[in-house]
This record gives structure tokens, sequence and C-alpha cells, in this order.
């Protein structure tokens, strides 16, 4: 049963974190990590490698995609998510083109309760601000009023929201083991 709820898991967030929210491609030297086993970052050049890495994995297991154009990071997806399946924090962060964090869309969906929160963050000089908040139906995506006794009760998951490239915790694997990765396909920190 849990390997069944773990490879519907990988579908469903790799279909919405990696599928609908991306812009298009315009190279396919994308790097995918994941936190393995061994508490060790791992980083593959092959996504399909990744995926079967990621199905054999805890629920709880972090994961991520770096989209690169023309040598040059562009995005970062974050997926970070409960053991329990109770909630699951879908991060894209765009960045300028000195390299730079600028942005980040987050979407943190409680599954129990069919909600999500879509969040919005200017981050500058290594400082997040967040410029808006919305909640929707997960399935509909209709926005639901909420009230502050509501928004209270919500235990929202702690999730660090990183304001600096370098405090990816697999900053090093993309800075120094990039063509490592592309070469042998996988890499992982010792």
């Amino acid at each position: 049963m849990r390997s069944m709820i773990s490879s519907l898991a990988v579908v469903l967030l790799t279909s919405y974190t990696f599928g609908l929210s991306k812009p298009a491609q315009t190279t396919n030297k994308n790097l995918y990590f994941l936190l393995d086993r061994d508490n060790r970052w791992c980083g593959y050049s092959n996504e399909a490698q990744w995926k079967s890495e990621i199905s054999l994995s805890e629920i709880d297991t972090p994961i991520a995609q770096v989209d690169y154009a023309n040598d040059r990071v562009t995005a970062v997806y974050a997926t970070q998510r409960d053991q329990a399946g109770d909630w699951a924090v879908y991060d894209t962060y765009s960045l300028d083109k000195s390299g730079n964090l600028q942005g980040l869309k987050r979407v943190i969906n409680f599954l129990p309760g069919r909600l999500n929160e879509e969040e919005m963050w200017l981050i500058e000089k290594g400082k997040a601000t967040k410029q808006r908040s919305t909640h929707r139906n997960v399935v509909t995506l209709e926005p639901i009023p909420l009230t502050d006794t509501e928004l209270r009760d919500m235990s929202l998951p702690e999730v660090t929201i990183v304001t600096r490239v370098q405090d990816f915790p697999f900053w090093s694997l993309m800075r120094d083991k990039r063509a490592e990765i592309l070469s042998k396909g996988k890499v992982c920190n010792r």
C-alpha cells in the first residue's frame, strides 16, 4: 500500500510541479535532485532515472529540479511533503539574469481538506516579502474566502523560503558537479 501511495505521489507531484507550472524548455540539460536514504543529496541528468528513484523513496523525500538556459540557472522547483500525506509544498523559484533569486510562487496543498494556498513572494537582497496569498479548492481551483478564525486554525507546514541560491541544500552539486552529473548521469554528495 505504501508503495502505491508513494508511486501516486510521484505522479501527482511531478505532473503538478514539473509539468503544469514551468515555462517551455530552451535546453535539455536540466538537473534533478533528491535526498537519498543516506541523507545525501543526489543529482541526476536523466529525468526518468530520477523519477524511478523517487518512486523508491520515502513519501516525504525532498525533491527538486533546476532548469538551465544557455548554461544559466533560470528556475528551481522544489517539493516537500509530510510523511502522513497531509500536505505538500511546491515551490517555483525564479532567478534574474545575474543568477539571484527574485521571486517565489509557493503552492501548499492541504490534502485532507482539499484546499490549497497559493503565495507569491518577492525576493530582494536576501529577504522574502509576501506579495499575496490566495486559497483555492484543490479540485476546481476556485478561490475560497476564509475567515480569520479558519486561517488561524490551519496548521501551515514549516518549510523554509530560500532567499539566496547558494542556500539550496543541493547548491554544491549545482555549482561544482553539474558537468560530472551530466556525464555520469548521477552524482551524490559525500
